[in-house]
C-alpha cells in the first residue's frame, strides 16, 4: 500500500514552548503535514529551506536576538528562492503584521497560546492553493520503452511559390527521455515533437490527447496545446508582457513557453513533486 504524501514544513521560532505547541497541533490535527525541521534561530533554518526540502515555513517574526525582526529578514530571503515555500507567520506582536503582508503569507497565528483556529484556517488555505497530487500520479510507472510515431518530411521546394512539396511520412520510435515537449499544430490534428537533441518532428499524427493518454511519467500539461517533460524544466518566471501570467524555462535552452492560467497550479505542484522521480 502506498503511503499518502505529506506537506513537508519547518518551524522557526526562538520560543521553545511555542515550537512544542505548534508541533503538537500539527501532529495531532493536521496529519497531512510533516515537521522536518524545528529551529530556534533563522541562521540554522536557512540551509534546509534553501535546499528545497521544505514546502512551507511556520515563521516567528520577532526574535530576541539583538531586538530585530529577524523573521522578516528570513522571509525576504525565502521570497527570492526559485521555488519559494509558502509562509505562515507566528507572532506575539500583531503590530508587525502590516510589514509582513508584502510577503503574501498564508496567515498570521498569534501565540501564547497558539491560536489553533487561525492555524487551521491557514492550513486550509494552503491545501486549497497547493493540493497534493495523490499517488500514483507521480509514482514511478512501468517504463515506456518506445512510442511509435509517424511524421511528415518534405523532399523539395517549389521554385515559384517557395512552398515545400513532395512530402512523405516516416515512421520512427522514440523513448520518453528523448522528448522535451509536445505542442499541437493550430487548426490540424497533428503535433510537433521537440526533441532534446534539437530536432523538431512536424505533422506527427498522434494528437495531443493521445499523448496525454500515454500517462508518461514526469510529463505534465501546461496549456491546452502543450505538454512538457519536467526533467528538462528549470522552473518558471513571471511573464512581464501579460498580467499575472507565467513562462516555463528550460535547462540549457533559452526557449520559454506560456503556462495557461488554468494549468498553473497543477504545473507548479507537479514540478515540485516530480523532481524526485525525474532526476
Amino acid at each position: 500500500m502506498t503511503e499518502n504524501p505529506k506537506r513537508r514544513v519547518v518551524i522557526v521560532d526562538d520560543n521553545l514552548q511555542s515550537r512544542n505547541e505548534l508541533n503538537y497541533l500539527i501532529k495531532t490535527y493536521h496529519p497531512d503535514l510533516e515537521v522536518i525541521g524545528d529551529f530556534e534561530d533563522t541562521a540554522s533554518a536557512l540551509p534546509m529551506i534553501e535546499s528545497g526540502q521544505a514546502e512551507g515555513v511556520f515563521l516567528d517574526i520577532n526574535f530576541e536576538e539583538k531586538g530585530k525582526t529577524l523573521g522578516l529578514e528570513l522571509a525576504k530571503r525565502i521570497s527570492r528562492l526559485p521555488n519559494a515555500p509558502w509562509i505562515v507567520f507566528v507572532t506575539g506582536y500583531p503590530e508587525n503584521a502590516e510589514e509582513a503582508i508584502e510577503f503574501r503569507p498564508f496567515g498570521f497565528i498569534t501565540k501564547k497560546p497558539i491560536d489553533d483556529l487561525k492555524l487551521a484556517a491557514a492550513i486550509a488555505k494552503v491545501r486549497e492553493v497547493f493540493p497534493i497530487i495523490p499517488p500514483p500520479y507521480f509514482s514511478p510507472a512501468p517504463p515506456v520503452h518506445s512510442i511509435e510515431i509517424r511524421y511528415k518530411t518534405f523532399k523539395a521546394t517549389n521554385k515559384k511559390t517557395g512552398n515545400l512539396v513532395e512530402s512523405e511520412f516516416i515512421t520512427r520510435y522514440l523513448v520518453p527521455k528523448e522528448i522535451k515537449y509536445v505542442q499541437s499544430n493550430q487548426g490540424i490534428n497533428t503535433v510537433k515533437v521537440y526533441l532534446v537533441n534539437g530536432e523538431v518532428l512536424d505533422y506527427v499524427t498522434l494528437r495531443l490527447n493521445q499523448w496525454l493518454d500515454f500517462q508518461l511519467p514526469c510529463f505534465v500539461q501546461i496549456s491546452k496545446n502543450t505538454i512538457v517533460h519536467l526533467k528538462y524544466v528549470s522552473g518558471y518566471k513571471i511573464d512581464s508582457s501579460r498580467f499575472d501570467a507565467h513562462l516555463i524555462t528550460f535547462r540549457d535552452d533559452p526557449t520559454e513557453l506560456a503556462i495557461g492560467s488554468t494549468f498553473f497550479t497543477v504545473f507548479r505542484d507537479a514540478l515540485r513533486l516530480g523532481k524526485s522521480c525525474c532526476g
